[in-house]
């Protein structure tokens, strides 16, 4: 079951502040069928994880690899949205990365610094890959409508989740023109 839609400026992300750091953290992915490997200490990073493996029945692939550097908090994240994803079909999720230490515009550290956002730039739905350069409509906004396109309903679900600060779309701006981007909240 979902949580009840927040719009923007609201509560967005909430459902990720229950998700501990460091070793409650390490416990709690330890606990699920997740394949990592806590690494060395990263700038910005709290708990750096990599994952191996699926996520939740779901493969996480970057250059053909099955690889995701993030903060642990992201992996549980993850974890928790799976059944979400399986409920679309979606059985592998491609990204350009996840822990990438840069900042913002403003100069502040942006959520992929902290190893809590990532970029999705395609997934397989069974035989079916769907690009978000390609195959999300845009000026259509996030809409959880049926009949609406696969990657709209998707944003649109992801928002309804509770679990991201931030999704932002290839509607909201031109950097992310090819990607939905996907960020939890920092503790």
């Amino acid at each position: 079951a979902l949580t009840a839609y927040v719009h923007r400026g609201g509560h967005h992300g909430v459902r990720s502040l229950s998700i501990p750091d460091g070793d409650e953290c390490l416990a709690l992915l330890a606990g699920e069928d997740v394949a990592f490997h806590q690494i060395p200490p990263k700038p910005g990073m709290v708990t750096p994880v990599a994952i191996t493996g699926p996520i939740g029945g779901v493969r996480y692939e970057t250059a053909g690899t099955t690889s995701l550097v993030c903060d642990c908090r992201l992996a549980v994240a993850l974890d928790r949205l799976a059944p979400e994803l399986r409920s679309f079909g979606i059985k592998e999720v491609q990204h350009s990365g996840a822990y990438v230490y840069r900042t913002t515009r403003h100069g502040k550290p942006s959520l992929h610094a902290l190893g809590l956002a990532i970029d999705v730039h395609r997934i397989a739905m069974g035989k079916h890959k769907l690009d978000v350069s390609r195959d999300y409509a845009r000026g259509r906004g996030r809409t959880c409508d049926e009949g609406s396109p696969v990657l709209n309903r998707l944003a649109c679900e992801l928002d309804r989740t509770g679990l991201f600060e931030q999704v932002i779309t290839p509607d909201d701006d031109s950097d992310h023109r090819d990607h939905l981007h996907l960020a939890i909240r920092p503790l």
